[in-house]
């Protein structure tokens, strides 16, 4: 089913999540809270082009905390994607309506920076960061247990919503303060999984499928079956402008371009003992090796910064619209970021 690769898309907002290279000051923090609605009815094939899947929609709230513990670290919490509101898949799975799963996986690390008014390395014109952090897996569904809605004929989760799975992650931002209301921001970031997880966790056609094959298997053989899911790594060249619109209130515009890859889902059958080598192979046909995903997008966004509020305040409203991609979905994404800021 094409509804099956939709997993790399509703990683929207889990990467490049900071807007510049700027840290927080000392005994300070900010939340976010980012509401984002995803539809797909596109997807990028093997020769570049689009071709039609079922439509895909989601509401997900996205939740972050970031705290300036010294004057040029700011830690962060990052739930993004977080849970999902509602979702809707226009085709069944059997009789049953689909659905995506609900939680994401959290994301724990730092901002440092290096060179800036904060950093070590003084500098008015460039501001560069590094973000090292720690991708936490969260419990995804229990696929045993959708089974069992299936077959009552109730709504079922067919696919999770993040990897669920140990990741690794290292981005970098600079920005190059081109005028005091205009500056280039580069972010890159690279986000590892360095193991593997289990293909019967992926999905309820996986877990299907495997269950399935072990049943099949005679007294004494045994199935194992992992998924690699490699490496997401992106870039955003961001422009960015702002300008007082009164003394307490400042608009902001950027026109991002946004590039991700990632090799691809490796599946792993093994089969131990006797009469393993047919199930080994039908659980390779029915799932094969992705290649390569690309997609660039386009994100522009405006935001309105309340400076002088006893709790400062900024909205912000984005669209991210893919241009061009390669084995990947085609998604829309429009989102609003609250960012509301504190200290104590």
């Amino acid at each position: 089913m094409k509804l099956m690769f939709c997993l790399p898309l509703l990683l929207f907002c889990s990467s490049l999540f900071a807007a510049d290279a700027r840290v927080l000051p000392v005994r300070t923090g900010r939340f976010y809270l980012e509401p984002a609605y995803t539809f797909v009815f596109q997807r990028f094939n093997q020769d570049e082009e689009r071709e039609q899947i079922d439509h895909m929609r989601v509401f997900n709230l996205g939740l972050a905390l970031e705290y300036g513990i010294f004057r040029n670290v700011t830690a962060s919490v990052l739930w993004l994607p977080g849970v999902n509101m509602w979702s809707r898949l226009d085709s069944n799975y059997g009789s049953s309506q689909a659905e995506i799963a609900s939680t994401g996986d959290l994301f724990a690390g730092a901002r440092i920076q290096i060179a800036g008014r904060e950093g070590p390395i003084k500098s008015e014109v460039f501001r560069l960061t590094f973000t090292p952090g720690v991708r936490i897996p969260l419990p995804g569904p229990d696929f045993q247990e959708q089974g069992e809605r299936l077959e009552r004929g109730e709504s079922v989760t067919i696919v999770n919503l993040d990897r669920h799975v140990l990741g690794f992650g290292l981005g970098s931002y600079l920005d190059i303060l081109v005028h005091d209301n205009f500056f280039f921001s580069f972010n890159g970031e690279i986000l590892y999984f360095p193991i593997r997880g289990e293909v019967s966790r992926a999905g309820l056609a996986e877990y299907q499928a495997i269950q399935g094959a072990m049943e099949n298997l005679p007294p004494g053989s045994s199935l194992e079956a992992q998924i690699n899911y490699g490496y997401l790594f992106s870039f955003k060249l961001k422009p960015v402008f702002t300008r007082p619109l009164t003394q307490g209130m400042l608009l902001g515009a950027g026109l991002p371009v946004l590039y991700r890859m990632s090799p691809g889902k490796r599946y792993d059958f093994t089969g131990t003992g006797p009469g393993t080598e047919i199930e080994v192979k039908q659980l390779q046909e029915s799932f094969p090796n992705e290649g390569p995903t690309h997609v660039v997008s386009f994100v522009p966004h405006l935001s309105l910064f309340f400076h002088d509020w006893l709790m400062p305040l900024e909205i912000m409203l984005s669209y991210q619209t893919p241009i061009w991609g390669k084995n990947s979905d085609a998604g829309h994404v429009i989102s609003m970021r609250i960012m509301g800021q504190f200290r104590f």
